[in-house]
């Protein structure tokens, strides 16, 4: 049958197929997969014929409702779509899908690339009916999307949480210092040079450009070596080793978990710098392979940077002593001033991609609800700015409104928190955030932030904020106290200072 819809298709005929399927009336087994194979392909506008077909032919699959409602979506035929969206609440099937594997799942991916480019163009073109019709598909497949939208309101009221944060504690501090801080440290830092290393507009990454201006100005000497393309690295490799021999520095930071070269790479190093403190850099340690490439390096490195404490994989031995968990550095930016609590409005502001896809789920909710939250989508693509001005503009942005609403769900609907975090507090602006555990271990809710966990709450917290801008100043005082002094740059860095003092007076090497 494959072969029947792809003549079909390379005929221009693609609306015959559904025609052609319903003929044939094959076996469910073999129209399952068909249609399977169609969508890993993205032949969309085939799957969808051979979907429908499928409905008609009396199919249990799951998959064919999804895609049926999709596309009569797409053809504005509501109660149609509204129709296969009640059915599939009575298949089996559709309950026994693995919430973390939803998203993986390519039925549900036309869904969410459906959304995601509604959000990006600011919904232009898109009528309510298939914005609501897209959103009860993925609740009827997803409880945690349900959850999202619908979930049941925390009982506690906003000034409750704040008496409660009265007497709370985060969960990290920082350790005192284990010796003196000594200016004139040697660093080289390997970095990805760009955003997304394998999109030639992309912007510049701040990361690194953060990182070295901070390093610089608590009195370091820092060598930046910029890394390419995943799987790209080699020449990058050998420079930076060949710097380093020449420099002989206290430290090598490395940032290469996006490279399926990791190990191969960190290994490199060690074998010819056997004696330089080595510490790796996980800006996203949640992501798929990356638990099992910090296990592989675990005996490589003498330390693991991550902001993600609640991973299982830091609690293994071998890596659980080595693991390293404060925010990223800011670059010096010191925030704005208190002017943005007089600022009407809540932004959210940052990208909306498919590894980060539920934040879509929230500005389609904010957009039919007629919430008082902008959404500025970022593409990350190339703006024409040195990494650092880039990214302190970025923050200036942030500061320009009341409150920043920043979300924490990932794909796998992982609940994991993200450097806009900190990067608000910076900006002495309100956080609005998503709740997720692994803020505990850093702020506290109704001390440094606001949290909600759906859109109602999300509703409410911002009506806080709106009638009470005494107490909401309060609020953001504290967080950005917390940002510019515990988790200030100088700060994080004489934390280093002390590991590196510790990695060298252990290692039988002379402390200068």
């Amino acid at each position: 049958m494959m072969s029947t819809i792809i003549n079909l298709s390379e005929s221009n005929r693609i609306s015959d197929i559904r025609t052609a399927v319903i003929r044939k009336n094959p076996d469910s087994n073999e129209l399952e997969e068909c249609l399977l194979e169609l969508l890993r392909r993205r032949m969309w506008a085939e799957a969808s014929e051979v979907a429908l077909a499928a409905v008609a032919l009396g199919s249990r699959d799951w998959r064919a409702y999804i895609v049926s409602a999709t596309k009569q979506l797409g053809d504005k035929n509501y109660a149609a779509a509204n129709q296969l969206v009640e059915l599939m609440s009575e298949l089996p099937t559709t309950q026994d899908i693995k919430q973390e594997e939803l998203t993986y799942e390519p039925a549900a991916m036309m869904v969410i690339i459906n959304i995601i480019s509604a959000v990006r163009n600011h919904f232009s073109g898109v009528d309510f009916g298939q914005l609501w019709g897209w959103t009860n598909l993925l609740k009827a497949v997803s409880p945690p999307v349900l959850a999202m939208t619908d979930g049941i309101r925390d009982q506690r009221s906003i000034a409750d949480k704040i008496v409660e944060a009265r007497s709370a504690r985060p969960m990290i501090r920082l350790p005192e210092r284990l010796g003196e801080p000594r200016l004139g440290r040697k660093v080289v830092v390997g970095m990805k040079e760009r955003f997304f290393p394998e999109r030639a507009n992309s912007r510049l990454s701040d990361m690194p450009a953060r990182i070295v201006s901070a390093m610089k100005a608590y009195g370091w000497d820092v060598t930046f070596v910029k890394f390419g393309e995943a799987g790209k690295n080699t020449d990058i490799i050998q420079t930076l080793i060949e710097t380093s021999q020449q420099l002989n520095p206290d430290l090598i930071l490395l940032d290469v978990e996006y490279d399926d070269f990791h190990t191969d790479i960190l290994k490199t190093v060690r074998d010819k710098l056997p004696h330089t403190m080595l510490i790796s850099f996980y800006a996203d340690p949640w992501k798929d392979n990356i638990p099992i490439r910090i296990r592989e390096v675990s005996s490589i490195v003498d330390g693991f940077w991550s902001v993600n404490p609640s991973l299982e994989i830091w609690t293994e031995n071998g890596v659980r002593e080595k693991a390293i968990f404060f925010p990223w550095l800011h670059g010096g930016y010191r925030g704005g001033t208190d002017v943005s609590l007089q600022n009407p409005g809540y932004r959210f502001l940052g990208g909306i991609e498919i590894y980060n896809w539920p934040r879509a789920i929230w500005a389609l909710e904010s957009f039919l609800n007629h919430a008082p939250i902008s959404f500025d989508i970022s593409r990350h693509a190339e703006d024409g700015l040195d990494a650092l001005t880039s990214f302190h503009r970025y923050l200036d942005r942030l500061a320009e409104v009341r409150g920043c609403v920043n979300f924490s769900t990932r794909r796998d609907f992982r609940k994991t928190l993200t450097a806009r975090v900190f990067e608000a507090l910076q900006a002495r602006t309100l956080l609005i955030q998503e709740a997720s555990d692994e803020l505990d271990y850093y702020l506290v809710d109704g001390r440094d932030y606001l949290s909600f966990a759906n859109f109602d709450e999300l509703m409410e917290v911002i009506a806080f904020s709106d009638a009470n801008p005494d107490v909401v100043g309060e609020i953001v005082a504290n967080g950005h106290r917390l940002a510019t002094t515990t988790y200030g740059d100088n700060a994080i860095i004489g934390y280093f200072d002390s590991l590196i003092e510790r990695h060298w007076s252990l290692s039988g090497a002379p402390v200068v």
